[in-house]
């Protein structure tokens, strides 16, 4: 997936304390720059993304989970409150990174792990700590990453995260909202060493990936309702990215539930082909779906061109 970051245009970002006799002074909150370039970077793992945080969190950058439908050219205006058509503004799209952002927690971050669903528990996580953190508080602040390699959208994330039963904060599930990545800086006024926590902010727990798809799938999604003829080959319409977010599984649960099974087959190719199964795999399991239906109206021989339909709209959407 890509990863967007957007520099601040001259100006510092991030918290600034003056250390003596072991206190920590605020001088400064940073500030609420407006004006940013930003710069797109792939990666394909945990491990990738904590060494792009570990790397960037020394500048003045943030992160945003969304994604420019059109990549800037010059420097891009954040607006808190998105207008539409502006200043080529941030849209939802499928992630791998699930961003979990703790504050006001009383415990360790394997403590605040463990009241997480059974899902996170055992999966590596990237923890980058808050600014604030151990500068006169001993509640947990921090920022946790996790990697699925199952897609998901941000609106997705954020219905998940709303299940917890932990407290969590679930505004960062915004594709303009801004997670910061940038340290405090710490200027010692009595140069006395300053502990590692404060200086060494970021901490990897080793696992593997998470599997968000029983998270995703426990979502209570309503069933769409289709009118004949509505599919995207046949409008030219973009197909819904919050659709295809439901899953393959969901939509060959669909499959058998509708008289038509033309939309529920199309969409059920479109989450295959994201999911990275390969063209000629999408083709073979629909084909079997048609048979299994028996239906003089579906036949075998429609499947490779549903996969073609498929991957063109997959290419017009990502």
């Amino acid at each position: 997936m890509n990863i967007t970051i957007l520099e601040s245009r001259g100006r510092e970002l991030g918290k600034e304390y003056r250390v003596y006799d072991g206190m920590y002074h605020k001088v400064t909150a940073g500030v609420d720059v407006l004006k940013f370039n930003p710069h797109i970077y792939k990666i394909d793992s945990l491990v990738e993304f904590g060494a792009l945080v570990n790397q960037q969190r020394h500048m003045n950058r943030l992160l945003v989970l969304g994604e420019y439908e059109h990549p800037p050219v010059a420097p891009v205006r954040r607006k808190k409150i998105p207008e539409k058509g502006v200043n080529n503004l941030l849209k939802d799209r499928f992630i791998n990174l699930f961003p979990i952002d703790v504050d006001e927690f009383e415990g360790t971050v394997q403590e605040y792990i463990q009241l997480l669903p059974p899902e996170f528990q055992d999966a590596a996580c990237v923890v980058h700590y808050s600014a604030s953190y151990k500068t006169g508080t001993s509640e947990l602040k921090a920022h946790l990453y996790f990697w699925s390699k199952r897609k998901f959208t941000i609106a997705t994330a954020k219905q998940v995260a709303r299940k917890f039963s932990v407290k969590n904060d679930t505004s960062i599930y915004q594709e303009q909202s801004i997670i910061h990545i940038r340290d405090p800086r710490f200027l010692t006024l009595d140069f006395t060493p300053l502990p590692d926590i404060i200086t060494n902010r970021m901490e990897y727990i080793a696992g593997g990936d998470l599997d968000i798809g029983a998270l995703q799938d426990a979502i209570t999604y309503t069933p769409p309702v289709y009118s004949k003829g509505h599919a995207v080959s046949r409008t030219g319409k973009p197909p819904s990215k919050k659709m295809v977010s439901y899953g393959s599984e969901y939509w060959y649960d669909q499959i058998g539930d509708h008289k038509d099974i033309y939309l529920p087959s199309y969409y059920f190719v479109l989450a295959l082909l994201y999911e990275g199964y390969s063209k000629e795999y999408a083709t073979d399991v629909l084909t079997s779906i048609f048979e299994e239906k028996n239906s003089p109206n579906h036949r075998p021989s429609g499947a490779a061109a549903r996969v073609e339909i498929a991957s063109e709209a997959l290419r017009r959407m990502v």
